[in-house]
């Protein structure tokens, strides 16, 4: 690391070193060895002053941690910084390190700066001595927290002077916060009669392609789907077993306009439902109508499912702010529309207006189930779309 180093030296230390080599000079003129040596010594004094500002810090390293930590709210976790001293030894020095306010320490006093929080530690490092700082914080919101800068502040031994060592770039290694969970009351009736390729054990269509064992023949059963080695074997008439299918896949659609309460809520309700969704081993796909680089003119998550796909939709969703650059919620419905792209569930959560009605309700006779996710007093409510 390259740090920018600014030394600071008191005027009455430069000009008091000046007048010591003037004295030793006159000194050694008049022939006063007692005065002589007393000044040289005041002189040496002062040149190692100069000299110890001028190269203590240059061989200071550290050891930049690139990781990547996922945490939820309340979670505890540690900042980890290293340093290695190549130079001149560091005694009596006092390091700041300023992090965004995701996280708060927990063991250290600190200063809250609007979006950075400040903490101060003494430092010091021996020459060739490696020194491991680790500041326990805490998760309190969701977001990304950075160590946004580094201060090492070093005075000189006799108090004339110091050496201020400052990184204001931001660190490699981040914290991804995951926001809260607040819950979504989904409906109480069964929407699984959707035809589909999915396994679902409620639905009314099966797969005849996948028989998974045989029951007893029932009146009305398809002569085609009778076992004759099973009847065969048991002396009595089997009908054939199949896997239940149908269609489960969600696509969650959120538009992230309007103020900041109401982003926060609907994050939250949007990641309690990417929670249920795994839980329950439904697919989901998402879109947020924040522009991004690529193929989509807006963040777009492709269908998936599981712990992975899980935590890439809250990768997404931490990363979230009012400062993002949004594109008209109308747009990204219209493109999702026109690329014609069928899923059977369509889950809205955001604000809605008459644009947003018409496209959901083309979407509903297209042939998909569409809910809007409704909030009452942090209370989320998945509603029909009607």
């Amino acid at each position: 690391m390259i740090w920018d180093k600014e030394i600071i030296q008191e005027k009455s230390a430069v000009f008091l070193g000046q007048l010591m080599i003037v004295l030793a000079v006159l000194s050694f003129l008049f022939g006063s060895a007692m005065l002589l040596s007393l000044f040289i010594f005041g002189s040496l004094i002062t040149l190692a002053d100069y000299f110890y500002l001028k190269f203590v810090g240059n061989g200071l390293i550290l050891q930049n941690d690139r990781s990547t930590v996922r945490l939820n709210v309340h979670d505890i976790d540690e900042w980890k910084l290293s340093f290695v001293n190549k130079g001149l030894p560091i005694i009596k020095g006092t390091i700041r390190i300023g992090f965004t306010n995701k996280v708060e320490p927990t063991q250290h006093p600190f200063i809250d700066l609007s979006s950075k929080v400040e903490v101060s530690i003494p430092f010091k490092a021996w020459r060739n001595e490696q020194v491991d700082i680790n500041i326990p914080v805490k998760a309190i919101k969701r977001g990304v927290s950075r160590i946004q800068s580094i201060e090492i502040k070093i005075p000189h031994l006799f108090g004339t002077g110091e050496v201020i060592l400052q990184n204001n770039k931001m660190l490699g290694g981040k914290k991804l916060i995951f926001p809260e969970r607040k819950s979504v009351k989904t409906t109480n009736k069964d929407y699984y009669f959707l035809q589909g390729t999915q396994y679902n054990q409620t639905s009314i269509y099966f797969d005849p392609l996948q028989p998974i064992g045989t029951r007893e023949y029932q009146s009305g059963d398809p002569f085609q789907y009778i076992h004759w080695k099973a009847s065969a074997r048991t002396q009595q008439l089997q009908t054939k077993v199949f896997s239940a299918i149908g269609a489960k896949t969600w696509l969650m659609l959120m538009n992230v306009e309007g103020n900041n309460a109401d982003l926060e809520t609907n994050i939250s309700h949007c990641a309690y439902l990417v929670d249920y969704a795994v839980k329950e081993n439904i697919p989901f796909a998402l879109a947020i109508n924040v522009t991004t680089f690529g193929e989509s003119m807006y963040y777009f998550l492709n269908e998936g499912e599981g712990r992975q796909h899980r935590q890439r939709a809250f990768d997404l969703l931490t990363y979230l702010s009012v400062a993002s650059f949004t594109i008209p919620y109308k747009l990204m419905l219209k493109n999702i529309f026109q690329n014609g792209i069928s899923y059977p569930y369509i889950i809205h959560i955001g604000k809605v207006d008459s644009f947003t009605h018409a496209t959901l309700l083309s979407f509903s006779k297209k042939g998909s189930m569409v809910f809007s996710v409704k909030s009452f007093e942090d209370q989320g409510a998945m509603e029909l779309w009607n």
